[in-house]
């Protein structure tokens, strides 16, 4: 829900200077490639697919984001995780599948190509 999305200042804040935005994307990238090989070694964050792929379908799957017109990509600029879900629910879930995950995805699959994401991903 838009109330719940942080301002992107207070969102960097928190990061504590280690994140930056790309002004021509929007696109949040680390500061530095090394920060992303200490952050990918195994063990840092436990059940992070498991988390993605939660908040990912959660998101795709909430009615709001169901009711957005298909065909028509929204400014992502408003919704920059709208992209990211779109594109990665399906790996977070193959990383870690559930029962739970499972549900979720057949509830997304079923609307077909009469999803939002469906327009991202071509």
């Amino acid at each position: 829900m838009p109330e719940n999305i942080r301002p992107q200042d207070a969102v960097l804040g928190s990061c504590l200077g280690l994140a930056v935005v790309d002004a021509e994307t929007s696109t949040v990238r680390l500061i530095h490639y090394t920060l992303q090989e200490y952050l990918s070694q195994s063990g840092i964050f436990p059940d992070v697919h498991k988390t993605l792929r939660q908040i990912c379908l959660s998101y795709l799957n909430h009615k709001l984001i169901r009711g957005l017109p298909v065909g028509i990509i929204p400014d992502l600029g408003e919704m920059p995780f709208l992209k990211y879900s779109s594109l990665y629910w399906g790996m977070h879930v193959k990383m870690e599948p559930s029962d739970h995950s499972k549900s979720l995805a057949l509830e997304l699959l079923k609307r077909g190509g009469n999803h939002i994401y469906a327009t991202l991903l071509v």
